[in-house]
Protein backbone atom coordinates (compact mmCIF):
# COMPACT_ATOMS: atom_id res chain seq x y z
CA UNK A 1 0.00 0.00 0.00
CA UNK A 2 1.93 3.67 -0.71
CA UNK A 3 3.19 5.22 2.08
CA UNK A 4 -0.09 7.85 2.33
CA UNK A 5 -2.43 5.31 1.96
CA UNK A 6 -4.49 3.95 5.16
CA UNK A 7 -7.00 2.07 6.30
CA UNK A 8 -10.23 3.79 7.62
CA UNK A 9 -13.45 2.18 8.90
CA UNK A 10 -14.50 0.06 5.30
CA UNK A 11 -13.17 2.25 3.15
CA UNK A 12 -9.91 2.85 1.65
CA UNK A 13 -7.98 5.88 1.92
CA UNK A 14 -5.49 6.59 -1.09
CA UNK A 15 -3.89 10.00 -0.99
CA UNK A 16 -6.31 12.52 -0.85
CA UNK A 17 -9.64 10.57 -2.14
CA UNK A 18 -11.51 7.63 -0.67
CA UNK A 19 -13.17 4.77 -2.02
CA UNK A 20 -15.35 1.79 -1.20
CA UNK A 21 -13.03 -1.28 -1.90
CA UNK A 22 -15.89 -3.28 -2.62
CA UNK A 23 -16.78 -1.52 -5.35
CA UNK A 24 -13.26 -1.31 -6.97
CA UNK A 25 -12.93 -5.22 -6.52
CA UNK A 26 -16.26 -5.80 -8.95
CA UNK A 27 -14.83 -3.25 -11.10
CA UNK A 28 -11.77 -5.23 -11.29
CA UNK A 29 -12.57 -8.50 -11.33
CA UNK A 30 -16.50 -8.75 -10.91
CA UNK A 31 -18.42 -10.34 -8.80
CA UNK A 32 -16.41 -13.09 -8.02
CA UNK A 33 -14.73 -14.53 -4.65
CA UNK A 34 -11.35 -14.93 -6.01
CA UNK A 35 -8.92 -13.75 -8.04
CA UNK A 36 -4.49 -13.48 -8.55
CA UNK A 37 -2.78 -9.77 -9.11
CA UNK A 38 -0.36 -9.42 -12.28
CA UNK A 39 2.54 -11.31 -10.28
CA UNK A 40 -0.04 -14.02 -10.24
CA UNK A 41 -0.81 -14.31 -6.18
CA UNK A 42 -4.09 -15.12 -4.84
CA UNK A 43 -6.69 -12.32 -3.22
CA UNK A 44 -9.80 -13.03 -1.90
CA UNK A 45 -12.76 -10.72 -2.11
CA UNK A 46 -13.22 -10.67 1.93
CA UNK A 47 -9.37 -10.46 3.03
CA UNK A 48 -8.75 -6.72 1.88
CA UNK A 49 -6.37 -5.03 4.06
CA UNK A 50 -5.74 -8.29 6.16
CA UNK A 51 -1.68 -8.13 6.29
CA UNK A 52 -1.47 -11.68 8.05
CA UNK A 53 -3.37 -13.50 5.78
CA UNK A 54 -1.66 -14.93 2.66
CA UNK A 55 -4.49 -14.03 0.44
CA UNK A 56 -5.08 -10.21 2.02
CA UNK A 57 -5.24 -7.62 -0.50
CA UNK A 58 -4.80 -3.78 -0.82
CA UNK A 59 -5.15 -0.95 -3.52
CA UNK A 60 -1.87 0.40 -4.58
CA UNK A 61 -1.38 3.38 -7.54
CA UNK A 62 0.54 1.33 -10.40
CA UNK A 63 2.41 4.19 -11.50
CA UNK A 64 3.61 5.93 -7.55
CA UNK A 65 4.02 8.87 -9.41
CA UNK A 66 0.80 8.81 -11.33
CA UNK A 67 -2.92 10.50 -10.35
CA UNK A 68 -4.83 9.86 -7.71
CA UNK A 69 -7.52 8.09 -9.79
CA UNK A 70 -9.06 4.36 -10.52
CA UNK A 71 -7.14 4.30 -14.00
CA UNK A 72 -3.60 4.14 -12.11
CA UNK A 73 -4.79 1.87 -8.83
CA UNK A 74 -4.89 -1.73 -8.69
CA UNK A 75 -5.32 -4.63 -6.67
CA UNK A 76 -2.50 -6.60 -5.30
CA UNK A 77 -1.38 -9.68 -2.94
CA UNK A 78 -0.15 -7.85 0.67
CA UNK A 79 2.73 -9.64 -0.03
CA UNK A 80 3.14 -8.51 -3.85
CA UNK A 81 2.88 -4.57 -2.61
CA UNK A 82 5.78 -5.30 0.12
CA UNK A 83 7.52 -6.78 -2.32
CA UNK A 84 7.38 -3.85 -4.37
CA UNK A 85 7.10 -1.32 -1.83
CA UNK A 86 6.27 1.75 -4.82
CA UNK A 87 9.08 0.75 -6.55
CA UNK A 88 9.12 1.64 -11.02
CA UNK A 89 11.33 -1.45 -11.18
CA UNK A 90 11.75 -4.31 -8.64
CA UNK A 91 12.84 -7.87 -8.39
CA UNK A 92 10.00 -10.99 -7.02
CA UNK A 93 12.36 -13.71 -6.59
CA UNK A 94 13.40 -14.43 -9.63
CA UNK A 95 11.19 -11.65 -12.13
CA UNK A 96 11.65 -8.59 -12.54
CA UNK A 97 8.78 -6.36 -13.68
CA UNK A 98 8.82 -2.56 -14.68
CA UNK A 99 6.16 0.16 -14.64
CA UNK A 100 4.96 0.70 -18.47
CA UNK A 101 2.95 3.27 -19.98
CA UNK A 102 1.61 1.26 -23.09
CA UNK A 103 -0.66 -1.27 -22.87
CA UNK A 104 0.27 -4.39 -22.24
CA UNK A 105 -2.15 -7.71 -23.90
CA UNK A 106 0.11 -10.49 -22.34
CA UNK A 107 0.29 -8.65 -18.57
CA UNK A 108 -1.61 -11.13 -15.82
CA UNK A 109 -3.82 -8.29 -14.83
CA UNK A 110 -6.30 -6.46 -17.32
CA UNK A 111 -4.65 -3.24 -17.89
CA UNK A 112 -7.01 -2.36 -20.76
CA UNK A 113 -8.66 0.82 -18.54
CA UNK A 114 -5.41 1.93 -16.88
CA UNK A 115 -2.87 4.73 -17.71
CA UNK A 116 -0.12 2.64 -16.78
CA UNK A 117 0.68 -1.61 -16.24
CA UNK A 118 2.73 -3.77 -14.70
CA UNK A 119 4.84 -5.93 -16.97
CA UNK A 120 7.46 -9.05 -16.87
CA UNK A 121 10.85 -7.93 -18.82
CA UNK A 122 11.07 -10.06 -21.39
CA UNK A 123 14.44 -11.63 -20.05
CA UNK A 124 11.84 -13.53 -17.90
CA UNK A 125 9.42 -14.38 -20.44
CA UNK A 126 12.30 -15.96 -22.69
CA UNK A 127 13.83 -18.02 -19.83
CA UNK A 128 10.31 -19.47 -19.13
CA UNK A 129 10.02 -19.88 -22.91
CA UNK A 130 13.38 -22.21 -23.05
CA UNK A 131 13.96 -23.52 -19.75
CA UNK A 132 10.46 -23.16 -18.00
CA UNK A 133 10.53 -23.00 -14.02
CA UNK A 134 13.67 -24.25 -13.72
CA UNK A 135 16.47 -21.73 -11.89
CA UNK A 136 19.66 -23.11 -14.43
CA UNK A 137 20.22 -24.17 -17.49
CA UNK A 138 22.86 -24.65 -20.38
CA UNK A 139 23.33 -22.90 -23.52
CA UNK A 140 24.55 -24.56 -26.72
CA UNK A 141 28.37 -24.41 -25.80
CA UNK A 142 27.45 -26.44 -22.30
CA UNK A 143 27.81 -23.18 -20.93
CA UNK A 144 25.44 -22.86 -17.04
CA UNK A 145 23.44 -20.17 -17.02
CA UNK A 146 21.43 -18.79 -13.78
CA UNK A 147 17.82 -17.24 -14.35
CA UNK A 148 18.47 -14.83 -11.78
CA UNK A 149 21.67 -13.35 -13.70
CA UNK A 150 20.30 -12.20 -16.73
CA UNK A 151 23.14 -9.49 -17.96
CA UNK A 152 25.84 -10.12 -15.22
CA UNK A 153 28.75 -11.15 -15.73
CA UNK A 154 28.94 -13.17 -13.16
CA UNK A 155 29.39 -16.68 -13.41
CA UNK A 156 25.98 -18.31 -14.73
CA UNK A 157 25.73 -14.66 -16.79
CA UNK A 158 23.43 -14.53 -19.69
CA UNK A 159 21.78 -12.74 -22.70
CA UNK A 160 19.26 -12.82 -25.23
CA UNK A 161 20.60 -14.37 -28.27
CA UNK A 162 19.47 -14.65 -31.87
CA UNK A 163 20.03 -17.46 -33.13
CA UNK A 164 20.48 -16.23 -37.12
CA UNK A 165 21.91 -12.23 -36.34
CA UNK A 166 19.43 -9.72 -37.37
CA UNK A 167 22.64 -8.48 -38.74
CA UNK A 168 22.23 -11.37 -41.40
CA UNK A 169 18.42 -11.31 -42.01
CA UNK A 170 17.18 -13.12 -38.65
CA UNK A 171 13.67 -12.02 -37.08
CA UNK A 172 13.20 -10.78 -33.36
CA UNK A 173 10.70 -13.88 -32.57
CA UNK A 174 10.89 -16.30 -29.99
CA UNK A 175 11.66 -18.92 -32.76
CA UNK A 176 14.94 -17.27 -33.56
CA UNK A 177 15.73 -16.80 -29.73
CA UNK A 178 18.24 -18.77 -27.50
CA UNK A 179 19.77 -17.73 -24.08
CA UNK A 180 23.42 -17.63 -24.57
CA UNK A 181 26.12 -17.12 -21.00
CA UNK A 182 27.40 -13.66 -21.86
CA UNK A 183 30.86 -15.39 -22.97
CA UNK A 184 29.36 -17.95 -25.79
CA UNK A 185 27.21 -14.23 -26.65
CA UNK A 186 29.99 -12.14 -27.07
CA UNK A 187 31.69 -15.13 -29.12
CA UNK A 188 29.17 -15.94 -31.79
CA UNK A 189 28.51 -11.89 -32.14
CA UNK A 190 26.54 -11.34 -35.43
CA UNK A 191 28.38 -14.66 -37.32
CA UNK A 192 26.79 -17.31 -38.77
CA UNK A 193 29.64 -19.49 -38.51
CA UNK A 194 32.34 -19.31 -35.80
CA UNK A 195 34.66 -21.11 -33.14
CA UNK A 196 34.54 -21.25 -29.15
CA UNK A 197 37.00 -22.95 -27.04
CA UNK A 198 38.37 -24.14 -30.21
CA UNK A 199 35.10 -26.23 -31.51
CA UNK A 200 33.65 -24.82 -34.68
CA UNK A 201 29.87 -23.62 -34.89
CA UNK A 202 27.43 -22.58 -37.39
CA UNK A 203 23.73 -21.77 -38.16
CA UNK A 204 21.64 -23.42 -39.90
CA UNK A 205 18.03 -23.87 -40.52
CA UNK A 206 16.36 -26.24 -38.96
CA UNK A 207 15.23 -28.65 -41.33
CA UNK A 208 15.90 -32.85 -40.35
CA UNK A 209 15.15 -32.31 -36.50
CA UNK A 210 15.89 -36.47 -36.57
CA UNK A 211 19.55 -35.42 -37.68
CA UNK A 212 23.09 -36.09 -35.78
CA UNK A 213 23.98 -32.91 -36.62
CA UNK A 214 20.84 -31.54 -35.01
CA UNK A 215 21.08 -32.74 -31.65
CA UNK A 216 25.43 -32.12 -31.82
CA UNK A 217 24.53 -29.24 -28.79
CA UNK A 218 22.88 -29.75 -25.86
CA UNK A 219 20.47 -27.31 -26.53
CA UNK A 220 16.54 -27.84 -27.52
CA UNK A 221 15.86 -26.22 -31.49
CA UNK A 222 12.88 -27.91 -31.37
CA UNK A 223 10.71 -24.81 -31.79
CA UNK A 224 13.13 -23.00 -33.68
CA UNK A 225 13.59 -21.85 -37.19
CA UNK A 226 17.31 -21.87 -37.00
CA UNK A 227 19.70 -24.32 -34.97
CA UNK A 228 23.21 -23.63 -33.75
CA UNK A 229 25.49 -27.38 -34.98
CA UNK A 230 28.94 -28.23 -33.84
CA UNK A 231 31.35 -29.19 -36.81
CA UNK A 232 33.21 -31.56 -37.58
CA UNK A 233 37.40 -31.10 -36.42
CA UNK A 234 38.97 -28.29 -33.56
CA UNK A 235 40.41 -24.97 -34.80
Amino acid sequence: MPQNARRVGVRIRVGEKSMDFETFWITEYGDVREARDYAGRKVLRERYGQYGHRYGWVVERIASHGADLDSNRQIVNVLTAWRRRGRTRYADGAVTYSIRKDYAIDAEYDYSRKDFCVVRERSDSVWETEFGTAETGVDFAGRPVRRERFGSNEAGGWNIDHIRPLAKGGEDKPANMQIASIAVNAAKADAMRFSIDGVRYRVARCADTSSSAFHSTPYDYLKKDYCVIKEQGRD
